[in-house]
């Protein structure tokens, strides 16, 4: 089945704590080896990239459509699920979509998933209040509709004022937690459950949105019950080699020596710590954010 893959990107604010984790693994690069990933596995797959007016994007691709629009950075999660819900109400929703992070790479085909019935699937991970990853939905085309009225409600959600706070990040994942509130996902995994009449796969995240648990990949992990590897955060600076060494040229078994990979994995962690030290301040600025913002709002 031929599937489109949308993604959305743009160049962070110079002299924010993200920026560094950009200037590090910009979003062109990223998106190139998610192409490329994606084009090894899939069938004739087509490509989407969501952005702003001014971020540098690869050379033209003939299967890559490129939006450009204006982007607030100061809710950038809103603007993401915006993009994504008019991306869905635009299209003639012919194929099914993948709305993916571009810092992710496809190791085996996503497109025999929509073969089930359901219109929208969501990857289940560990984590009470964040029970859902949003960087990866699955809208299928067989009811578009329905489809499209999940956009709709969870961009309703996100623009609720109770959620203001969290419109630059993490907004999606809360609002998506709000979807499903009500229903034991944990036990749902692998099945279809009901939202409001649209049904949602709900998937497992350990190998459909595969990301490590520990302080740093582990190079020579077996990648074969792995679906899609994302390296979230700090772990992009892994994403090349991963690309590289274990996915590119099709092997995935390890085949080198425990010493080859301690080297690898010195000099990516090298870099790593580098990084880790933009997402802890990143962090930090988020919880006083929230903080300041839940302040101002009792007193209003």
């Amino acid at each position: 089945m031929k599937t489109c893959f949308a993604t959305f990107f743009c160049v962070p604010v110079r002299d924010t704590p993200a920026w560094p984790v950009w200037e590090a693994l910009p979003g062109d690069a990223q998106f190139e080896m998610l192409r490329a990933s994606v084009k090894a596995v899939e069938k004739q797959p087509e490509f989407v990239i969501l952005t702003d007016p001014e971020t540098p994007l690869p050379s033209a691709h003939g299967d890559t459509v490129i939006d450009r629009r204006p982007v607030d950075q100061q809710n950038f999660m809103l603007e993401r699920t915006r993009r994504q819900a008019d991306f869905l109400q635009q299209r003639p929703f012919d194929r099914p979509v993948v709305f993916a992070d571009t810092d992710m790479l496809l190791i085996s085909p996503l497109s025999d998933l929509f073969e089930q019935d359901f219109d929208i699937a969501l990857t289940v991970r560990s984590n009470s209040q964040m029970p859902v990853n949003g960087g990866l939905i699955l809208a299928n085309s067989k009811r578009p509709e329905a489809s499209r009225a999940f956009f709709s409600r969870l961009l309703s959600i996100m623009e609720e004022e109770a959620l203001t706070p969290w419109r630059e990040w993490y907004g999606d994942q809360y609002a998506l937690a709000e979807i499903l509130q009500g229903i034991d996902v944990a036990e749902n995994i692998g099945r279809v459950v009901d939202a409001e009449g649209v049904r949602i796969l709900l998937l497992d995240s350990s190998r459909y949105n595969f990301t490590p648990t520990t302080k740093r990949p582990t190079l020579s992990q077996d990648l074969r019950s792995i679906t899609l590897y994302h390296f979230k955060g700090e772990y992009r600076l892994y994403m090349p080699f991963f690309w590289e060494s274990r996915v590119k040229p099709g092997f995935i078994a390890p085949q080198k020596g425990r010493g080859a990979w301690l080297l690898e994995a010195l000099a990516l962690e090298a870099r790593r710590k580098r990084v880790k030290r933009t997402v802890k301040a990143d962090n930090r600025r988020m919880k006083t954010k929230r903080k300041l913002e839940s302040e101002q709002g009792t007193h209003n």
